[in-house]
């Protein structure tokens, strides 16, 4: 087994230090009472969230990195008083396992975000967010609406864990089920974390109550991890196989919204002894059932719910896990009809803290609980009895810092904290030392204090300092990387800042990589660079800290958003090398916003010509435009045309097309003396009709976002060179367009909500189109994408991004130059709306918002009797199918041109049948079908079956229509592919002909399209000899054999094959049937 890696701590003042060796070389280093406290922590605004509504929710942090400890606080009122209950961890019940009262919200986070999810509904809607039933104390608790806020601690905040480590793989031994992990520091610690990181990168922290300890059913997944500890181990349970089906180290399974499955993770365990000090309050008594004991812990002084840490510890004092301690819950998940289950639920506020136990008419509930398939079965404890301890921590705002004036930086997943001295004229492993002799070897260091989340057009700079020592290094470079697969961030500057005195003049030089899609561009996107600074010569003469310090600044910008998930993080990568290996690197972390963000200036336009000039025969001249871009990312197209002038004529010609000059906030490390151009050509006679001048897709503003007045700063001034044909026509006027094609964003949100009467959001926002622009409007892309807000099944919401040029006249006119008319269809869908109600559609774009108010006054008269097709194919090829093996078919269903059926419903697998259903998408929409096309899954017919495959399927079309904007026969057609499978919950006996059938229903339908595709499946029973003792058989009570036959029954399409499960009987063994 490999070890897990040394934990390496931090600090001062620690008054112990030993060493223990155990499990052959590993060494672990624990510290006893250390006299730094808990730091205040980041602490996010109030919001009111509700269950049964949008899971999961997201809260944002800004610690920058992945917190060593989340408390999630739900804050409810009770009789004017609030109370706070803590998040749970892992959901370790659904709603499917009864229709019986629970509560929770769940908490998992990454280094940017907290992830609450709360109860939705799939079968029951009696979960909320706090409950207490099961549980008996101070007050019976159910609130399905409560405020919530989080709270967040990085590593550094936290003094030096007396005890940590990181072990991978979790969800198979040695550690999980029944994991004894020895921690060695001979006492219990006073605050014990487990944090679990899953494969979506989020961590939640183990529980220690228990609200169900297996699977209830063949469809249902078992999760959680579960964590108690005393003086010498920290043990942990994780949920067992049972039945073949593995359970899950963490998950919010049906019931939870957006669901996670985790069947692995990293575990990072850390551990703490706190000095008495940083106890406010350790108030302990013994709770049993059947038994009166105080539920209500009153504090005096009161506390703070900002600043203080609610911890309440039961500890066993008997059986299996006697002294061991586990954490109480803030709500309950059982109310005592699912399993057994065991825990104190606790809630608290500024002047008590309140205790619930299992309720005694519950004989399955326990104060203390393990059992069922919590660790394979490992340590059982069911105790009615237990010792309950109240903890209440400070943090602390004066104490001394860890590093000094030096900043502490942690690295989580190694459980590594260290400290940076740069820019505090210390050095030392705590920044304790003062000016001295220069470094024994290269040090270097590099930050950014600035907020990590970032946005297109956001900049920093970065100051990397080397610490060099007395001599010569040789061959110094030092490497920034702002991208590398994806062009995210770029480089605006990389340069040589400051050196110290004892430092010998250096000279360097410069060199980058720029992106592949701007190296033929005038701009080039840097993504990476390096700066050599050759032999640094240290001569040592000063032992100021500054003086043997080279400084260097480099900015770095977002000039990408495109394909990045919004929070996703961002490193920039920075390397220093000594003849060519690497001796020193850092990521810079960021956090990048995807939010296009609304421009705060207006680009601005100044000629340098008149509106109108006499030009010679055969004479050139310039013209030039100083164009003010403030925008972030703009993408500009300059044309230069002659309206006369054709490719083989003389009159007035283009000759070049030329940017001559930028602003600081576009200049980048090296511009190129051209730009791409379309357009031109190599004619006998001088110059074109006309030049068009393109800019890169990524040309960036660094400062778009900084406010203040469109300047110089933001220049682009560009030049055309013009000619005047030999064969031009005296007195004419020969007319010159300088035309700037911009591409702006504009965002559009509409969304429609019901103000009166019974419909749920009934107003489907089918399209949305350009109507009209004015004429300075040049509309180069319109998308809209659809979406529905969680109150409605219907699509409610449109997303509008529209790329727009607004760019003519910039004099002040009555004319409607600047205006675009956007267009939007929506239906009031039957069934979902009445007459009578009333909906508004809220369209919304940046700070700009208003409502249109639509009345539903009558009911629209669809067509009849109509008459559509439904055809399945298949091109399986296939002799056989396993038992997880799936076979493919595809529903092609044709419609009948420009008429509408109104709402249209397809059923599949229909009726009663063997077959059941992964995953189906519909694959084709004709162009007749779209503008009035959305579809939706209905729930309330749905089976679902254990191994997690559909059957009973309905796909509901709220309106359904053919508008006839084509002639194409595959425009009139709708195609859905449908990959299905066997079911594994039935048995197949013999050979059979099974049909897996698609109909298709609606109000406007001649009748019911009915189309089958028939399939026979075969079961097959055969043995051979496997000694002279026993016979092997394919047979076993199973539902199905492990490999079945499918065969198309068209004739000419036959195959079969089969492949055996097995299990031993003896020969010669008689058997005797009575009845």
């Amino acid at each position: 087994m490999e070890l897990p890696p040394l934990p390496v701590f931090y600090g001062r003042n620690v008054t112990n230090v030993s060493e223990k060796r155990i499990e052959g070389n590993e060494v672990v280093k624990v510290i006893v009472g250390s006299s730094l406290g808990i730091k205040p922590p980041f602490i996010s605004e109030w919001q009111t969230i509700v269950a049964q509504g949008q899971s999961p929710i997201y809260i944002p942090h800004s610690l920058g990195e992945m917190p060593i400890k989340v408390d999630v606080q739900v804050r409810v009122v009770r009789e004017g008083s609030q109370h706070i209950f803590p998040g749970f961890g892992a959901g370790q019940r659904s709603d499917e396992d009864g229709d019986s009262q629970y509560g929770a919200v769940l908490c998992s986070y990454n280094e940017s975000h907290v992830r609450l999810h709360v109860p939705v509904s799939t079968i029951t809607t009696k979960g909320g967010l706090v409950s207490t039933a099961g549980f008996v104390g101070p007050f019976d608790a159910y609130y399905t609406t409560a405020d919530v806020r989080v709270r967040a601690w990085r590593i550094c905040d936290f003094p030096p864990a007396n005890y940590s480590t990181n072990i991978y793989g979790v969800g198979g031994p040695p550690y999980s089920p029944g994991g004894n992990i020895p921690h060695n520091l001979g006492v219990t610690p006073d605050l014990v974390i487990v944090q679990l990181k899953m494969w979506d990168g989020f961590v939640y922290e183990a529980d220690g109550a228990v609200f169900k300890d297996r699977r209830m059913s063949s469809s249902d997944r078992a999760c959680g991890t579960v964590v108690a500890y005393d003086d010498m181990y920290i043990r942990i349970w994780g949920m067992a196989k049972r039945q073949g089906i593995a359970g899950l180290v963490g998950c919010a399974y049906r019931g939870w919204g957006t669901p996670y499955l985790a069947d692995l993770a990293l575990l990072i365990i850390s551990a703490w002894i706190l000095p008495s000090e940083d106890k406010v309050l350790s108030f302990s008594t013994t709770i049993a059932k059947n038994t009166a004991h105080p539920d209500t812990v009153p504090l005096s002084p009161s506390v703070s719910i900002d600043s203080h840490l609610f911890i309440v510890k039961v500890k066993a004092t008997e059986g299996n896990n006697n002294g061991f301690i586990y954490h109480g819950a803030g709500t309950s998940l059982n109310d005592g009809s699912l399993t057994n289950y065991g825990g104190v639920i606790f809630g608290y506020n500024e002047s008590e803290v309140l205790l619930w136990r299992p309720a005694d008419s519950n004989n399955n509930g326990y104060i203390w609980y393990r059992g069922g398939d919590l660790g394979g079965g490992d340590y059982p404890q069911t105790s009615s009895t237990a010792e309950v301890t109240v903890d209440i921590l400070r943090t602390v705002t004066s104490i001394e810092e860890s590093c000094g004036p030096g900043k502490c930086v942690g690295n989580w997943s190694q459980i590594v904290v260290v400290c940076d001295c740069f820019g505090t004229g210390l050095t030392g492993q705590y920044c304790t030392t003062a000016d001295g002799p220069p470094p024994s070897s290269l040090q270097a260091g590099a930050q950014d204090n600035e907020d990590p989340s970032v946005h297109l057009g956001s900049k920093r700079n970065l100051t990397i300092k080397l610490m060099f020592p007395m001599g010569t290094s040789p061959d110094i470079v030092l490497s920034v990387k702002a991208s590398d697969t994806r062009e995210i961030m770029a480089i605006g500057s990389l340069v040589l800042k400051e050196t110290g005195n004892n430092i010998q003049p250096l000279t360097s030089s410069f060199s980058y990589k720029a992106s592949t899609s701007t190296n033929l561009t005038g701009f080039h996107v840097v993504t990476s660079a390096s700066l050599s600074l050759g032999d640094v010569v240290n001569t040592g003469h000063s032992s100021l800290y500054v003086d043997n310090m080279v400084a260097i600044e480099t900015e770095v910008y977002v000039q990408s958003v495109d394909n990045v998930t919004d929070g996703s993080l961002h490193a920039v990568k920075i390397q220093v090398l000594i003849g060519g290996i690497v001796v020193w690197n850092k990521d810079i972390m960021y956090t990048i916003n995807t939010t296009i963000l609304v421009p705060i200036k207006t680009p601005e336009i100044f000629t340098s010509f008149p509106a109108a000039s006499d030009l010679d025969r055969g004479s050139m001249t310039r013209m030039s435009v100083d164009l003010w871009m403030p925008l972030a990312n703009p993408d500009i197209v300059i044309e230069a045309r002659s309206h006369t002038a054709d490719d083989s004529g003389s009159a007035l010609r283009v000759v070049r097309l030329s940017v001559t000059q930028v602003g600081e906030n576009y200049q980048l490390p090296a511009v190129v003396e051209r730009l791409k151009i379309d357009g031109a050509g190599c004619y006998d006679v001088i110059g074109n009709a006309s030049l068009s001048l393109v800019f890169p897709t990524h040309f960036a503003n660094k400062e778009a976002f900084v406010p203040g007045p469109t300047s110089l700063k933001d220049l682009i001034q560009f030049e055309t060179l013009l000619y005047m044909g030999l064969d031009s026509e005296v007195g004419t006027t020969y007319l010159l367009d300088l035309v700037i094609y911009v591409d702006g964003a504009i965002f559009l949100s509409l969304t429609s909500l019901v103000v009166e009467g019974q419909g749920r959001a009934g107003l489907i926002l089918l399209s949305a189109a350009i109507g009209e622009t004015g004429s300075s409007v040049v509309c180069s892309s319109l998308t809209v994408s659809s979406n529905r807000t969680e109150s409605s099944k219907l699509q409610n919401e449109a997303d509008v991004f529209l790329s727009v040029t607004n760019y003519g006249s910039t004099n002040v006119s009555v004319e409607n130059i600047s205006w675009l008319v956007l267009r939007f269809t929506a239906v009031a869908a039957p069934g979902y709306t009445d007459i009578g109600d009333v909906h508004t559609i809220e369209v919304t774009s940046g700070a700009l918002s208003v409502a249109y108010v639509f009345n539903v006054t009558g009911t629209a008269t669809f067509d009849q009797k109509l008459v559509y097709t439904a055809d399945i194919y298949h091109f399986n090829t296939g002799t056989c199918l396993s038992e997880n093996q799936t076979f493919e078919l595809f529903v092609n269903i044709t419609t009948e041109r420009s008429k509408t059926p109104g709402p249209l419903y397809v059923h599949f697998p229909f009726g009663d049948t063997v077959f059941s259903v992964n995953e189906y998408k519909i694959i084709h929409v004709g162009e007749n079908l779209r503008p009035c096309f959305q579809s939706m899954q209905l729930d309330g017919s749905l089976d679902q079956y254990f191994d997690g495959s559909l059957g009973n399927i309905t796909l509901e079309f709220p309106v359904f229509c053919n508008q006839g904007l084509s002639t194409d026969a595959g425009d009139d057609q709708m195609t859905i592919r449908v990959v299905a499978r066997i079911r594994n919950d039935i048995r197949t006996e013999g050979s059979s002909l099974n049909s897996f059938t698609v109909v298709v229903r609606s109000i406007g339908l001649f009748s019911d399209v009915t189309s089958s595709l028939g399939l026979i499946v075969k079961s097959m029973l055969k043995y051979e000899r496997e000694n002279d003792t026993h016979v092997a058989y394919a047979f076993e009570s199973r539902c199905m054999a492990s490999v079945v036959v499918l065969e198309d029954s068209i004739p000419g399409n036959t195959s079969s094959c089969c492949v055996m499960h097995q299990f031993i009987t003896s020969n010669g063994t008689s058997f005797t049937v009575s009845s």
